[in-house]
């Protein structure tokens, strides 16, 4: 669980501890959606418990407010893009249930972290990208995100595996997120299984978990280098919402920390 910050300038905020990355690097990380002009409150407060990383997700700033970002000693890693599917308008091209795609349970948790450590291998996101995060623990992340999400006892998760011969290969994970949405929360495939439609099938799985449910409205991401991960979700009907960046502000010695505060 994350620990909220108890109040910045009056307003409440998304910034806590995260316990996977913590874990993970060996380190205290924290994580926040504040805007830019809340994060100062975001860094006192990181400093006042200790935190060593704050990966930190905000809107795509201007010019300004991008330098005033780099001056304090934030770094940016990587840009998301934000996607929505309308399911409603595709309903009738939704397939029914594939074969090879099954319903993952907790006692497939192991097999699905191990895919996912194969999946993300080297994958150039925002853990990659910073040179102080060493790529071995980067990979590990996302493989224990993947295992603790299939463990997660919830109604309201999903993992779906695509297996060929009874080894998976692919995975997709959705959460619900209100009465008539969801999030696409993970997705990947092998390596040497990609390029035959495997991905698009899980797609095509999950759209029909999804309308199963009432849920009409499906969120996913990619990193704005994921070229081949756009050209999916353009070729399944996704449309563009919006775009973040994410930045990484490390406090190591007193001298070099932000100049915020």
């Amino acid at each position: 669980m994350g620990q909220p910050i108890e109040a910045l300038a009056g307003t409440s905020s998304p910034a806590h501890l995260s316990g996977l990355d913590s874990d993970k690097f060996g380190i205290r990380v924290a994580r926040t959606k504040a805007s830019c002009s809340q994060l100062p409150a975001v860094v006192h407060w990181c400093r006042k418990i200790n935190v060593k990383l704050l990966i930190a997700r905000v809107p795509l700033p201007g010019v300004p407010a991008r330098k005033t970002l780099i001056r304090n000693g934030f770094a940016q890693m990587d840009t998301l893009e934000y996607w929505v599917c309308n399911l409603r308008n595709h309903r009738d091209t939704i397939p029914m249930h594939h074969h090879e795609v099954k319903l993952a349970h907790q006692n497939d948790a192991d097999s699905v972290r191990s895919l996912a450590r194969i999946a993300f291998h080297g994958y150039r996101g925002h853990y990659h990208c910073d040179p102080r995060l060493p790529d071995r623990l980067c990979d590990e992340v996302y493989a224990d995100w993947a295992y603790r999400f299939c463990l997660s006892d919830s109604m309201h998760n999903a993992t779906l595996v695509y297996e060929i011969d009874g080894k998976p290969v692919g995975f997709t994970m959705i959460r619900r997120t209100g009465n008539t949405d969801a999030e696409i929360v993970l997705s990947g495939t092998s390596p040497e299984f990609r390029g035959r439609g495997i991905y698009r099938t899980l797609h095509g799985q999950r759209g029909l978990w999804c309308i199963e449910r009432g849920i009409d409205r499906l969120v996913g991401s990619a990193n704005f280098c994921n070229e081949a991960m756009t050209h999916c979700y353009q070729r399944e009907g996704f449309q563009r919402l919006f775009s973040i960046n994410t930045f990484h502000k490390w406090f190591i010695k007193q001298g070099s920390e932000c100049s915020f505060c």
